[in-house]
């Protein structure tokens, strides 16, 4: 866990003893090396999230080309239907003609 220390002047730190100064040189040390776990776990994290969220959109973008294709498909099938029952009603009804003709 980062501890926080108090900034010091530096006739302050001139004056302080040798003990003191290394104390405060390994706090240092210590919040650095704790402020760097941090960061990396941070980044971590956020890679974590970043692939979580690309794989999500990438769900999401796969079941909306299925709607739309899917969509596109059961029209296109309508219209080839309607223009077949068409096409056969008015072969039905060139036939009929033909025969009334006849």
């Amino acid at each position: 866990m980062l501890q926080v220390e108090k900034e010091h002047k530096r006739t302050t730190l001139i004056s302080s003893k040798k003990e003191d100064l290394v104390n405060q040189i390994m706090h240092l040390e210590h919040n650095n090396n704790v402020l760097h776990d941090t960061i990396n776990q941070q980044v971590e994290n956020y890679k974590m999230m970043e692939k979580n969220i690309i794989k999500k959109l990438q769900e999401r973008i796969a079941s909306a080309e299925k709607v739309i294709v899917k969509e596109s498909c059961d029209k296109l099938d309508e219209i080839a239907n309607d223009t077949a029952e068409a096409f056969i009603s008015a072969y039905q009804d060139a036939i009929e003609i033909i025969k009334e003709t006849s």
